[in-house]
């Protein structure tokens, strides 16, 4: 089955840029170099991701994008135009300015990928929460879709079937929306 998968969160490209470029489609290649020239020295936002991303291998810490190569890096708030494989928006790893700018992509359902469980969703998507954490998983059963230590990726599928044919995720349970745009300049 092909998917197109927008993914938020640039701290493995930063932190990994010459694995990154081998992994970017050629077309792809002048977006990901102003990309990672405009972030190169900047700290990432979310410390707790920047340093998973440093630590880790890139095809360890991008698991979750799939195999397939990034096909285009996409500026906050501009549609995805790829039928297949990864698109990158250059977004910060904050859920709510993260979920923003993938529904901004075209992302129809979010999943969110959560060590802490961080109880948001998004008004405008609905947010299947997924967390390999054994303590939130606990802690925070009623607001977690997914428990990564025991399902499975059929779990996931058809937890993503479910909720495109209008069950509600977690989040939409509880009533839980969060909005942000992310501040490309300095405030006046």
């Amino acid at each position: 089955m092909d998917v197109r998968v927008v993914v938020a969160g640039i701290e493995p490209l930063v932190a990994h840029p010459e694995t990154a470029r081998t992994r970017t489609v050629p077309k792809a290649h002048s977006l990901l170099d102003a990309l990672l020239s405009r972030h190169r020295e900047k700290p990432p936002r979310a410390t707790h991701v920047g340093m998973r991303a440093t630590a880790g291998d890139f095809d360890e810490i991008t698991r979750e994008w799939g195999s397939s190569d990034i096909k285009e890096i996409l500026e906050y708030g501009s549609a995805a135009s790829h039928d297949t494989g990864v698109g990158i928006v250059n977004a910060p790893s904050r859920f709510e300015e993260a979920a923003t700018g993938l529904v901004a992509a075209g992302a129809n359902i979010l999943i969110h990928l959560t060590a802490d469980g961080i109880p948001a969703g998004h008004p405008i998507a609905p947010v299947i929460k997924v967390s390999g954490e054994e303590s939130t998983v606990t802690a925070l059963a009623e607001d977690i879709d997914i428990d990564a230590t025991t399902d499975t990726k059929n779990d996931l599928l058809a937890r993503i079937r479910n909720v495109g044919d209008g069950r509600p995720c977690a989040a939409g349970k509880h009533g839980l929306t969060e909005f942000a745009i992310t501040r490309v300049g300095p405030s006046m």
